[in-house]
């Protein structure tokens, strides 16, 4: 997952759809860019995924913000974490991009929104790796057409596989790909869970276990 975020926004960000176009019809065009440190990359998410996301974003040198429900005890230099019920709203702000990597629970469900996406920066860009559910369809549209936002990255959608007849099928301005940014490989699982039945075994706090009450 975190490959495939930092994929699309190196991607986006150096216009390699944009240069393709033009090879094709054998334009020598370079493109101006915004360099990285001044590029600003909100996550969603500070769990797993999303922290795998911070850690390749950063070696590529982008101004990260951290969207999470308590600051970290260990917090990565350099790297600005907002937490707090505004916590999404703060990192999003301004941002150049946005890749969503929240569990979905009642209180992330619809997060990306219109308010969110008024907060972003103009001409911003969408990375959406977390559950369809988060994604108000009409909202994305919407600041679609009103140039607050450039286009999105969709890999999850309400309902999978995205039907044939779906209206973002034919958007130009969405890049959509087949809920595969992240494979559960058999090895991985199967090591996980030979690690839960060792620590069910021996007594000791679940290393993957999931807090009900929070719904992840």
């Amino acid at each position: 997952m975190a490959g495939y975020a930092a994929h699309e926004v190196l991607h986006v960000s150096r216009g390699f759809s944009e240069l393709a176009g033009a090879a094709t019809k054998a334009r020598w065009a370079p493109l101006p860019m915004r360099p990285p440190q001044d590029t600003i990359v909100a996550v969603l998410g500070n769990g797993t995924m999303g922290a795998a996301v911070v850690g390749a974003l950063g070696m590529l040198g982008f101004s990260l913000r951290v969207a999470c429900r308590t600051a970290p005890a260990e917090p990565i230099d350099g790297v600005r974490y907002c937490s707090g019920p505004d916590g999404v709203i703060e990192a999003a702000t301004g941002a150049h991009f946005v890749i969503n990597a929240l569990p979905l629970t009642p209180a992330t469900e619809n997060v990306l929104n219109e308010r969110l996406f008024a907060a972003m920066a103009e001409a911003s860009w969408l990375i959406q790796i977390g559950r369809g559910e988060h994604l108000v369809e009409a909202d994305l549209v919407r600041a679609l057409d009103a140039g607050q936002l450039a286009g999105a990255t969709l890999d999850v959608f309400r309902e999978e596989p995205l039907p044939e007849n779906h209206p973002f099928w034919q958007d130009s301005r969405l890049r959509i790909t087949p809920h595969i940014a992240s494979d559960s490989m058999p090895e991985v699982v199967g090591e996980q869970i030979l690690t839960t039945v060792r620590e069910l075994r021996d007594g000791i706090p679940l290393s993957l276990g999931v807090e009900r009450a929070r719904g992840y």
